[in-house]
């Protein structure tokens, strides 16, 4: 009688554990699938690399971006745009995440350092108003000197500048934070009163605005 020979088969999300011929050990994927998460946690892919699942204890790169503004500042349902490849800051040994990060998938946050070059236009991919990614929203304060928060600040009707009461609705949507606004020195951390005015200082550099449109914004006459 023939004598049936029982394979062994694997589910399409199946990981074993493999020798080489030099008897290392190693660990493969059948086929990818969608229902790894049957065989890991949801979160692997905040540690590790999906290419290699070599750990680095934090990601390389974070997503920003990708939530609805609210309804003022935009005037249809808006989602902002985002940096797909922003680098994560560099975090010291014994660092717990939650020294920066609170509330469930590590959103919001606080103290970003700022040094990643791909940030200098994209501002409101993190402080756009509506954002879930900041450490604290705008407060609706009506006045600067009572302002607080780091997401745009669209319920002041107007600001002082250089001597200028200048009126703008919505705090001068969409343009960019950037083009008005200094990228914090180290790491940026909340701040109110005198100290949020001092953070959020207008430098009035041209050279980061986008001509004319920007710039008429206060300049409604003509650019002096």
């Amino acid at each position: 009688m023939a004598r049936v020979r029982q394979s062994r088969r694997f589910s399409a999300d199946s990981v074993v554990n493999r020798r080489d011929r030099g008897g290392r050990s190693r660990w493969r994927s059948l086929r990818s699938s969608s229902r790894c998460g049957s065989l890991f946690a949801p979160d692997c892919v905040t540690c590790h690399s999906t290419a290699t699942w070599n750990s680095g204890g934090m990601p390389q790169h974070i997503t920003v971006g990708g939530f609805a503004i609210t309804q003022p500042p935009a005037t249809s349902a808006t989602i902002q745009a985002g940096i797909s490849n922003l680098p994560h800051p560099t975090v010291g040994a014994g660092v717990a995440c939650t020294t920066c990060h609170q509330g469930t998938g590590f959103k919001p946050a606080i103290g970003y350092d700022h040094l990643s070059s791909l940030i200098n236009s994209k501002c409101n991919a993190c402080h756009e108003s509506g954002s879930d990614l900041v450490g604290t929203r705008w407060n609706n304060a009506l006045t600067a000197s009572t302002g607080a928060g780091d997401t745009r600040p669209y319920t002041l009707a107007s600001i002082v500048s250089r001597g200028r009461t200048i009126p703008y609705p919505n705090h001068f949507y969409p343009a960019d934070c950037g083009e008005c606004h200094v990228v914090p020195a180290g790491n940026g951390l909340t701040a109110t009163g005198a100290a949020y005015v001092r953070a959020w200082t207008f430098p009035h550099n041209t050279g980061n605005m986008t001509r004319p449109s920007t710039c008429v914004m206060c300049h409604p006459n003509g650019i002096p």
